[in-house]
């Protein structure tokens, strides 16, 4: 007590007699040379008042008065609890850490638990606490030192273990990519062979070494087999070059860099064509021009282009005929005696000939067109519409109305090629009659020959004429005011009607007769043979053979006949029988 009562009064005798405005400039300048130092505002008020505490002067003026303002303001004693907290903290950081590394090392030895759990960390007693805990480290440190030694083997261990094989791709010497596998750069080798082989049209090789090596890394960064193609093909930028190819009727010709210059040397071709022949005249050929990748030596220029093509006029035939004259002396007779020097001479000419035409064939001719209209006169066919009818056969087809073709001048975009028509494009029609559309019924009935004789009741033919009117039946009739056996069946209809086969079979007989005209004879499978007659014109020869419902004939009224009909007859054993006896029907 009495030491700390001298220290007051020695501290009191030392406190400056200044007015509170020079005291409060001392503190602030402290103040403001710590928050200076870089520390945050809090940290630097705290250092301020932990070194102001280690001053008797400080302390004392400190603890017995509120001093100042702003942060010297706050009541009497708060500054010494603040720097006491700043020392504390300052201890039990270190003390943790301590603590940390005894609690991990504690289970591989006892003796460390059991000093562990004597130690206060966190008591009033900084400097006690801070020597036991440096004490049960030192106690400790073998089983540390295993403990660590054993974390790092096992970690060094899994470190290798995650750790990838890659190999490393050199070109010329030179680390340029790292791949998983050398199959991937074989394989991207021999695509970029196969790709710079196809683009010069030869065999290509990779004209820089390659060399492997391989490594373990944590993080590979490697490259895939289409990626590797791509590097590669770096190395080739001078053999290979993307430019314009000009293709005419898809074979390539040329090749050049600037697709201006290609459209210019063709139309260049199409005037100087022009100048020769008098007519504005186009390409007839298919032009197409492709960008893509080409051989770097295949490029030319415009100029070389346009030498590629010939569109002067034609001087074959007054070149040659000098030329083959004095050739034709290979064919003098063997008395004519010829020196050397006139066959050296002819040997020249020969040379010569033979070089033009080779020059003549290098060059591309090029097709050249051009349009006319034409106006024309013509026939325009008349269109058939069908309606499908129940009414008549299968295979049966009945024109209801007749069609007639129209008339028109007919407008003709007509192109010619090199002089020759080649293709007529109808671009304009007017009519001056027009077609009459042709009605025709189309039978949907089923055949009775197909059907089986307990549909048709053995009656399997069909009338031959389904649109005919029976005029006369088969019997006994009165013609002429006389009376006469009828042998068959009459059916009358408008001459150039159709006539059908009544049932399939070979035609026997087809020709003319004096009494029966123009005349069909079948011969059926089951040996019965039907007969039309009086036809105006026949559709069928002899050993045809026809379906049932198939045309045969048209009606007439030639041979013994007294109007347009057709006489339908069915013979059977050679005798002449009522055709209604077989026809399913007369409808």
């Amino acid at each position: 007590m009495g030491l700390e009562t001298e220290e007051k009064s020695q501290s009191n005798s030392a406190l400056p007699t200044g007015n509170a405005k020079s005291r409060r400039q001392t503190y602030t300048s402290l103040y403001r040379a710590f928050r200076n130092s870089g520390l945050t505002k809090l940290d630097s008020a705290f250092n301020a008042l932990y070194i102001c505490q280690s001053n008797r002067l400080c302390r004392i003026k400190l603890d017995t008065e509120s001093v100042g303002e702003g942060f010297f303001s706050h009541p009497a004693g708060w500054y010494k609890a603040s720097c006491e907290k700043v020392r504390r903290a300052s201890r039990t950081k270190t003390l943790k850490a301590l603590e940390l590394i005894a609690k991990l090392i504690a289970p591989f030895t006892s003796s460390v638990e059991r000093l562990t759990k004597k130690v206060d960390f966190f008591g009033d007693s900084s400097t006690v606490t801070l020597q036991r805990a440096v004490k049960s480290f030192k106690k400790a440190f073998p089983a540390t030192a295993v403990v660590v030694l054993t974390v790092a083997l096992f970690g060094a261990v899994y470190a290798d273990s995650e750790k990838t094989t890659v190999i490393e791709v050199n070109v010329d010497g030179v680390k340029v990519a790292e791949v998983l596998s050398s199959d991937t750069v074989e394989e991207a080798l021999e695509r970029v062979n196969s790709k710079i082989s196809s683009i010069t049209g030869q065999a290509f090789s990779f004209p820089h070494e390659l060399s492997f090596a391989s490594r373990k890394v944590k993080k590979a960064d490697c490259l895939d087999i289409n990626e590797m193609s791509e590097l590669l093909l770096t190395y080739t930028d001078h053999l290979v070059t993307e430019a314009y190819g000009l293709y005419i009727d898809n074979s390539l010709v040329a090749v050049l860099s600037n697709r201006n210059d290609i459209t210019s040397a063709l139309e260049t071709l199409c005037s100087e064509h022009m100048e020769i022949t008098g007519e504005e005249e186009n390409i007839a050929n298919n032009i197409e021009i492709k960008y893509q990748e080409y051989s770097a030596k295949d490029v030319i220029d415009k100029e070389t282009l346009l030498s590629m093509f010939e569109v002067s006029a034609p001087q074959e035939e007054e070149v040659k005929a000098p030329v083959e004259a004095l050739l034709s002396a290979r064919s003098v007779p063997a008395t004519l005696t010829i020196d050397a020097e006139a066959l050296a001479i002819e040997e020249k000419i020969a040379d010569a000939v033979s070089s033009l035409e080779g020059a003549e064939e290098d060059a591309i001719e090029l097709d050249f067109a051009v349009y006319y209209e034409e106006i024309v006169r013509e026939s325009v066919p008349y269109t058939t519409r069908y309606i499908y009818d129940d009414t008549y056969y299968e295979n049966q087809e009945v024109v209801q109305k007749s069609g007639r073709d129209g008339l028109a001048n007919n407008t003709y975009k007509v192109k010619y090629v090199n002089g020759e028509e080649e293709s007529r494009e109808l671009v304009e029609q007017s009519f001056i009659r027009l077609p009459r559309e042709s009605v025709v019924k189309v039978g949907t009935k089923k055949l009775p020959e197909n059907m089986p004789d307990r549909e048709n009741g053995g009656k399997y033919m069909i009338n031959p004429v389904p649109t005919a009117t029976v005029s006369d039946h088969f019997g006994q009739r009165i013609l002429n005011g006389r009376s006469d056996y009828h042998e068959g069946l009459d059916l009358a209809a408008w001459v150039g009607t159709s006539i059908y086969a009544s049932a399939s079979g070979e035609i026997i007989y087809a020709g003319y007769n004096p009494t029966y005209g123009y005349v069909v004879k079948i011969l059926h499978d089951d040996g019965l043979i039907s007969v039309f007659a009086h036809c105006s014109k026949l559709l069928v020869d002899v050993g045809d053979y026809v379906s049932q419902a198939e045309e045969i004939a048209l009606v007439g009224s030639t041979g013994y006949s007294f109007g347009y009909h057709c006489h339908f007859e069915v013979i059977k054993d050679g005798v002449k029988v009522d055709p209604e006896n077989y026809i399913y029907s007369l409808d």
